[in-house]
Order: C-alpha cells, then structure tokens, then sequence
C-alpha cells in the first residue's frame, strides 16, 4: 500500500478515542511516530485475517505480496480474490459500494481504523483519499 497512505493512518491513530471508537483515517498532519503495523480482518467477530496492510511487500502476510496468501488473486483469503472478500456483489467485500459486513483496518493491538469499503454511505467507513484510491483501482479494478 502506498506510504502517504499508511502515514495518515498512522496519524489518525493518534485520533482514535476521539472519534467514537473509530479513527477514520483523515489526509490532515504529518506522519507521527510509526504505531506499528495496520492489518485487514474480517469476520462477524473480526477474527478472519486478510493480510497486513503496511509490511514489506515480500512479507508473507503482505497485502501487496502478489505470490502470497494474502496478495495473490486466487488465494481465498485475499481482498483481490473476487470471492467472498473481493467481488463486487459479497457483503464481505471492500469492493461492494454496498456492502454491510466489508472488513475492517486495524492495528497491531486491534484499534479499529474504519471499514475498509467503497460504501461511501457506511458511517464507519475509511475516508482517507489515498486508501480509497487505492482500494478502487488496484484491488477492485475500478474502471471510470
């Protein structure tokens, strides 16, 4: 995921109590000091993990390993899957701008950033620019 990407998010956890529980991730600020990694996890109990967002890309659980569980395009348990957590009509999905269940960004002790999502009206949704451009078009392959 891009660095200027997870920086915000870094800051925003600065902001996360207060923010009713959910720290949404916005593009104010500079970095502060690094709050560790950012994963995706899924899941009625937030207990499916799908990967982390900000490891080195040759990481095993990256996002961005292409070859990996949570990287590859046929893995199951990847948001570039177009199965149950990266087709454009799951529930489970980020890339359904309708989803209800969609995953959501956490840090390494758990500290919800928002819901990963193209659902602009989910009220807990990540708002940061530079994730949503992400999310639209290298994982779900949107095409304006």
């Amino acid at each position: 995921m891009r660095s200027d990407a997870i920086c915000n998010l870094e800051k925003a956890a600065n902001e996360y109590k207060k923010n009713d529980g959910v720290c949404r991730a916005g593009r104010s600020g500079q970095c502060g000091a690094g709050t560790g990694q950012t994963h995706v996890v899924r899941g009625v109990r937030h207990d499916v993990y799908l990967g982390c967002l900000n490891c080195s890309d040759v990481a095993s659980d990256s996002v961005d390993n292409e070859i990996g569980q949570y990287g590859s395009d046929i893995s199951p348990q990847s948001i570039f899957n177009e199965g149950q957590y990266g087709s454009g009509i799951s529930p489970e999905s980020p890339c359904n701008d309708i989803a209800s269940n969609p995953p959501v960004i956490v840090d390494q002790n758990g500290g919800l950033y928002g819901y990963l999502t193209l659902n602009d009206a989910h009220p807990k949704a990540v708002i940061d620019q530079d994730i949503l451009a992400w999310l639209k078009y290298k994982v779900c392959k949107v095409r304006d």
